[in-house]
């Protein structure tokens, strides 16, 4: 991946500095909303809010290697969802809070 020379330009994360950056391409969210489409789209299953947190943590993991800054994030979020997968299990894992992918960024609350 080519790499800009940005030690000349000043970076803090002000409104008029997002609003720079949202100029020259896609918000997180909007890319989030993209895959979140993709999925409507392709999905011949439902998909639950687990599904979609268990999805989120391995791809971040995957992408740990091309964006090394992520990686210990990465790595404390996948454990954590780890752990609730195995020790959490009749709260969570079982949980039939299924998404309506048709709806935009349609997440439900956690499971009590």
């Amino acid at each position: 991946m080519a790499e800009s020379n940005r030690s000349n330009e000043s970076r803090a994360l002000t409104a008029d500095f997002v609003e720079k950056i949202d100029k020259l391409t896609k918000s997180p969210s909007e890319r989030a909303n993209f895959i979140w489409l993709v999925l409507a789209d392709g999905a011949k299953e439902k998909i639950t809010n687990w599904d979609l947190i268990c999805f989120c943590i391995e791809t971040l993991g995957f992408m740990s290697s091309e964006f090394p800054w992520l990686r210990e994030a990465a790595i404390m979020v996948n454990k954590l969802v780890y752990k609730a997968h195995y020790l959490n299990h009749d709260r969570i894992i079982v949980s039939d809070h299924e998404i309506d992918l048709k709806k935009k960024m349609n997440i439900p609350g956690m499971s009590k």
